[in-house]
């Protein structure tokens, strides 16, 4: 199987409100989940513009759904709250 499918294999497990923390550049960002949703790849793009050129900082992440599938995927997207 293909070891990369399984890095966001868990962001179907992520709920409104949950925290997520990542380490980038030696330094610790928490970001709260503010919406899980489950698109088309042909709707990624809207889905991902939806919080761009905001004055806060969001992330998105993104996995097959389900896994080891290519008609959809589930896009988790958190606001940083640290």
């Amino acid at each position: 199987k293909n070891p990369y499918g399984t890095v966001f294999s868990k962001i179907p497990n992520l709920v409104e409100w949950d925290i997520i923390t990542i380490i980038w550049g030696g330094k610790m960002f928490e970001y709260k989940v503010i919406e899980k949703t489950v698109v088309t790849p042909s709707n990624v793009d809207k889905q991902y513009q939806k919080y761009q050129n905001q004055s806060q900082d969001y992330i998105t992440l993104m996995g097959c759904y389900p896994l080891w599938r290519t008609d959809k995927r589930m896009m988790i997207t958190a606001i940083r709250v640290k």
